[in-house]
């Protein structure tokens, strides 16, 4: 996952054969396939299991400078729940397509049939 274009890819949230084929119409809805070339984004079930490994390591990193804020910004102890359930409840949907991309993108590295 060295290519820079790769990692273009998963910002921009492309197919991870093509580089170019949107895998989502607007912002959370998936497309089937790549409009591009037609890779099959939909698998058997379970194939996301491993996203959600990803998509909890993207909430962890999201959720820790909200922690180093509350804490360095002096408040009080019992607002760090509160603050980083919300911070984190808000930021979940865009990290779990994101969970999503990188995991068609590793799955496509590793395996590329």
């Amino acid at each position: 996952m060295n290519n820079p274009g790769r990692w273009s890819a998963i910002l921009r949230r492309k197919c991870p054969r093509c580089l170019e084929g949107n895998i989502y119409k607007g912002w959370f809805r998936p497309n089937e396939s790549c409009p591009a070339c037609g890779l099959v984004f939909e698998r058997e079930p379970g194939y996301f299991l491993g996203s959600f490994y990803i998509s909890y390591g993207l909430g962890v990193a999201t959720g820790v400078p909200m922690v180093l804020v509350v804490l360095y910004a002096d408040l009080p102890f019992y607002w760090l729940f509160p603050l980083v359930a919300a911070w984190v409840g808000i930021l979940s949907p865009l990290l779990v397509t994101y969970a999503r991309t990188l995991w068609y993108h590793f799955d496509h590295v590793v395996d590329p049939r």
